[in-house]
């Protein structure tokens, strides 16, 4: 918006007038104020004493109604003052539970992480396996040697180290029950095939044929866990989002039937004992 030609005369001419306005209204109000007090004596016929009442009376009004305003502004201030301590508990609530959320989406995560890593472990033993499980068969055949077979159980052996560690792992970093149940099911299922390689190891060395089957089955018995706990870890973040938003808790999650170890034993230690 443009700013006219002539605005400072004219906001000149203006304050000028009013100030003169001003002066105008004051002059007039001391010449005309006595002369209407002195009317309304000289109609009133009222004393000096009448007077003095008249204006007790009417500093009264003027106390009350100050008061009243006193008061009107005081409650108003209180309500200003309730109104903002309640935008601040709503704040304070919904920062507390976006607080929660992102703490709950980051643990999400982790597991979902924690998971990825089990069945990539998992995979990598299973390789070495079968990596092992040929180098029993050569022998067999007499096509390979002791030495062959021990270079090919070597990496098998660090793989179970690496399974053992991530399963620890996963116990520091998993908050569900239902995945924390299937992640000790599929270690206890995992233990049996760890057991069943060490058997098989030392049936090789006495030139027995192991049952292949057997590892097959073990190997299968730990994919079970896989679809499982990975479609748990999907779901966590139905159950938890709930939860930190207060909503009805979701139903119950139907109980893991969750193998007995048989000995307390890591994998790591129950693969090196061979």
């Amino acid at each position: 918006m443009q700013t006219p030609k002539f605005s400072r005369t004219y906001t000149t001419l203006r304050w000028s007038c009013i100030f003169l306005f001003a002066i105008n209204v004051v002059l007039a109000l001391i010449v005309l104020v006595p002369l209407f007090v002195e009317r309304v004596d000289q109609w009133s016929g009222w004393q000096s004493g009448e007077w003095a009442a008249a204006g007790a009376w009417l500093g009264g009004t003027m106390t009350f109604f100050a008061v009243s305003v006193a008061v009107w502004q005081t409650n108003n201030a209180n309500r200003q003052a309730r109104a903002a301590e309640h935008r601040a508990q709503a704040e304070m609530v919904n920062t507390e539970r976006k607080h929660s959320a992102d703490i709950e989406a980051q643990r999400r995560t982790e597991q979902i992480q924690i998971v990825a890593n089990i069945w990539t472990a998992v995979g990598e033993v299973h390789r070495h396996v079968h990596n092992v499980d040929e180098a029993f068969y050569d022998i067999l055949k007499g096509r390979g040697t002791t030495e062959g077979r021990d270079r090919a159980y070597e990496p098998y052996s660090a793989a179970l180290t690496h399974m053992d560690t991530t399963f620890t792992i996963s116990y520091m970093l998993v908050h569900d029950s239902e995945i924390e149940a299937l992640i000790r099911a599929s270690e206890s299922a995992h233990k049996l095939l760890v057991k069943a390689m060490q058997k098989a190891y030392r049936e090789n060395d006495k030139m027995v044929w192991h049952d292949q089957d057997d590892l097959l089955a073990r190997m299968a018995a730990v994919n079970e866990f896989r679809e499982p706990m990975t479609t748990a870890a999907r779901d966590y973040r139905r159950s938890t989002t709930a939860r930190v938003l207060g909503a009805p808790d979701a139903p119950p999650a139907t109980a893991i039937a969750t193998p007995k170890p048989e000995a307390p034993t890591s994998v790591a230690a129950v693969a090196t004992s061979a």
